[in-house]
């Protein structure tokens, strides 16, 4: 049995296709952005020359790496020792000795000048030890000594 006429033409078809988009990819990984812009007539945003990994010009691929780190002691992704937990711990009892309204994360946060997300473990500890009560839930959590 020989193979109808319309399957040949498709196989040509798929295989010029496949050729054709070989060719375009080969072609575009040669290219530059600007190469590419100027086919559309479209010029490249400003701060392009200088990229980065990201493909943020690199001032700007800086700057918001060093605001995140901005307060922090510790390098990003170690973790606390336990001293240290204790340490922070043993400050917000002494901080929540000496007000006598409950105060929310945010509140102990800004008093003793640590971030928020700083505060989750030893919070849970204090509460886990019933020396602290919490009352609310979620961010409405409002904390008081036991």
């Amino acid at each position: 049995m020989s193979p109808s006429p319309t399957m040949n033409v498709q196989d040509a078809i798929q295989a010029a296709a496949g050729r054709f988009a070989s060719e375009v990819v080969a072609l575009l990984r040669g290219a530059t952005l600007q190469d590419i812009l100027s086919l559309t007539g479209k010029t490249a945003p400003a701060g392009l020359g200088a990229e980065t990994r990201r493909g943020r010009p690199a001032a700007a691929a800086a700057a918001p790496a060093a605001e995140k780190g901005k307060g922090r002691r510790r390098a990003a992704g170690r973790k606390r020792s336990r001293e240290e937990v204790q340490k922070l711990a043993d400050r917000i009892l002494q901080y929540l000795a000496t007000v006598k309204d409950e105060v929310g994360v945010s509140g102990i946060a800004e008093a003793l000048k640590v971030g928020t997300a700083d505060l989750g473990l030893p919070l849970q500890k204090l509460r886990g030890e019933n020396k602290i009560r919490t009352r609310g839930q979620k961010r409405s959590t409002v904390y008081r000594l036991a």
